[in-house]
C-alpha cells in the first residue's frame, strides 16, 4: 500500500520517523514523505519531497536524499539565486506568513506538481501534525483518490476499516 506522509517537523530524523510510525511497523507500506524543511539525515522512505519555506509560486520541489538512494545533484547557479530570492521574500513577507507553517506547507503542496502527482498515486495520506491538515484538506478537495487522515492513530483506524471492508 502506498502511503504519503505530510509533516512540518523541523529536522526530521530516522529515529523520530520510526517512533512516529511504530504502530504501523507490522504493515508492508511503501512510504513517501513531504516535508517543509530538509531532513537531518537520509530517511528510510521511497521518496522525500522538500517543499521549502517560501511563498514563491511554482517553485521547484527538492528531492532529499533517501536511505540507499542516490545523492542529490549539487545546487547550480539558478537554484542558488532562487534560494536567495526565497530568503528575501520571507524577509519582506508579513510576519504571520513567514511564521505560519500551515500556510507555507499548503501553498507549496497546492502549487507543486510533484506533490500532487505523489498524492494522486497514494492509497492513504497521513497528516502527521496539525500544520499539514490544511494542505491535506486542500489536496483532497482538488484530487480524487486517497483517503486522508490525521495522525498515525487515524491511519491505524482507517487501515482496519479498509481491511474489514475487503
Amino acid at each position: 500500500m502506498k502511503v504519503l506522509l505530510l509533516s512540518t517537523t523541523s529536522r526530521m530524523s530516522r529515529a523520530w520517523l520510526a517512533e512516529a510510525l511504530e504502530p504501523l511497523a507490522d504493515r508492508d507500506l511503501d512510504l513517501a514523505l513531504a516535508v517543509l524543511r530538509r531532513p537531518a539525515e537520509p530517511l528510510p522512505v521511497r521518496r522525500c519531497l522538500v517543499l521549502g519555506a517560501s511563498l514563491r509560486p511554482r517553485r521547484q520541489v527538492v528531492e532529499a536524499r533517501t536511505q540507499g538512494g542516490p545523492r542529490p545533484a549539487p545546487a547550480g547557479r539558478r537554484r542558488k539565486m532562487l534560494r536567495k530570492l526565497d530568503r528575501r521574500l520571507l524577509k519582506v513577507a508579513p510576519d504571520k506568513y513567514g511564521a505560519d507553517n500551515s500556510l507555507l506547507f499548503a501553498a507549496g503542496a497546492i502549487w507543486s506538481p510533484q506533490l500532487r502527482e505523489e498524492f494522486r498515486g497514494a492509497d492513504l495520506v497521513i497528516c502527521l501534525d496539525l500544520a499539514t491538515t490544511w494542505a491535506g484538506w486542500h489536496l483532497a478537495r482538488r484530487i480524487e483518490g486517497p483517503e486522508v487522515v490525521f495522525s498515525v492513530a487515524g491511519a491505524v483506524r482507517k487501515l482496519a476499516e479498509l481491511e474489514a471492508a475487503a
